[in-house]
């Protein structure tokens, strides 16, 4: 899965580099959010005995939701 998203987001940066709308700024700062999703990956792996199936996708929606409402606010 790690493979599919480091693909993804490789993919992203060229597609927004052909576009015109990557910046050395903004490539830099995705690239700091790299080390959080292997720490996460790694992290998930362990925690999984731990809970069910509905807690971890109520935990996941629920941290993603969290992320969407605070760009819409920053936004604002």
């Amino acid at each position: 899965m790690a493979l599919v998203f480091t693909f993804s987001y490789i993919s992203s940066l060229i597609a927004l580099n052909v576009t015109g709308v990557l910046s050395l700024h903004l490539a830099f700062r995705g690239l700091l959010m790299l080390p959080s999703l292997i720490v996460g990956y790694a992290i998930g792996k362990r925690v999984r005995g731990y809970m069910s199936r509905n807690i971890g996708r109520f935990l996941m929606l629920s941290i993603a939701s969290g992320g969407a409402v605070l760009l819409l606010l920053k936004s604002i």
